[in-house]
This record gives structure tokens, C-alpha cells and sequence, in this order.
């Protein structure tokens, strides 16, 4: 009897549908939905997050060499065509993609974390000296004001969003 309820619970379980639960900002949830639906999953948007656009001051005059780019939200809110042909560097697959669905031409992925895209800048670029500029949120990312700061480099946070 035991042996009997257990592969009916089983089966069950089998039969039934599993739920995902998304909390990634809107955008980003619409996107991954139709790929887990595909696998046949169940999928609850619920975004923890809201990414509102800030008005960003204007960047000055500086010669901007390499921009890094720590999320899709910095790409989706830089407001500037003008940057197309600087090298990119980015974080992940999605970031890159956004990157290049944008238009900008010389992207390198790290395809992980911040700091493989720290290893990543350390592998590609030996000079010292560059001007970043990095479009992201209102939250300051000091590993990286530090890391540029011990490369002798200008690090230009440049907050897009909120």
C-alpha cells in the first residue's frame, strides 16, 4: 500500500506543471518568458525592481577610450550614439547582446562577473592611462573607482538610472 501511494505522489508530481517566478525588472522577464515557457515551465513575472531612467548631466569633452558596461540597464538608458565605435567591455552574454542589438561595434564579453571583467581589461589593455566611463546606476561601484584608481586611470561613474 505504502509502495503504491508513493509512485501515485510521484506520478503526480511528475504530471505537474513547475512555476518560475521572475523578479527581474519588466523588460528583461518579458524576454526570459518565452524561452522557459518553451521548456514547458509555468512563469509568474513579479518584478522586485524598478529601473527608472535618471537625467544624466552631459559627459564632457573627455576623450572617452573604453566603456564598461555592467548591465543592460547602462546600455538601455546611455543616451549617446556617439559612442558606437569605442571599444566595450561587458559583463555577461545578456549585456553583450543588448551591447550589440545597440549598435556598438568593438565589444569584448567577459561572460561572468565584475571581476572577470576586471581580468578581462588587465588581459586586453597593458597601457595605463585610459579614460572609462561606466553608464550604470545611482549606487557607486567602488571596486571599481579603486581598481582604476591603482591603474592610474580615469574612472567616470556615470549614473543613467535609478
Amino acid at each position: 500500500m505504502f509502495r503504491i501511494r508513493k509512485r501515485i505522489k510521484k506520478i503526480i508530481f511528475l504530471k505537474m506543471k513547475k512555476n518560475i517566478l521572475l523578479t527581474r525588472p519588466i523588460e528583461d522577464s518579458l524576454n526570459l518568458e518565452t524561452k522557459i515557457k518553451e521548456i514547458g515551465f509555468n512563469v509568474i513575472i513579479s518584478p522586485m525592481l524598478v529601473v527608472k531612467k535618471i537625467r544624466a548631466y552631459p559627459i564632457k569633452k573627455t576623450k572617452i577610450d573604453i566603456i564598461f558596461f555592467t548591465s543592460r540597464n547602462g546600455i538601455r538608458n546611455l543616451n549617446s550614439r556617439s559612442f558606437l565605435n569605442t571599444i566595450v567591455l561587458t559583463v555577461g552574454n545578456g549585456t553583450y547582446l543588448e551591447a550589440k542589438s545597440r549598435g556598438y561595434k568593438n565589444i569584448h564579453n567577459a561572460d561572468g562577473s565584475s571581476d572577470d571583467l576586471l581580468k578581462l581589461y588587465n588581459k586586453k589593455f597593458e597601457k595605463k592611462n585610459h579614460n572609462i566611463l561606466h553608464p550604470t546606476s545611482t549606487e557607486k561601484n567602488k571596486k571599481l573607482e579603486d581598481f582604476f584608481l591603482n591603474k592610474e586611470s580615469t574612472y567616470i561613474s556615470y549614473p543613467v538610472y535609478k
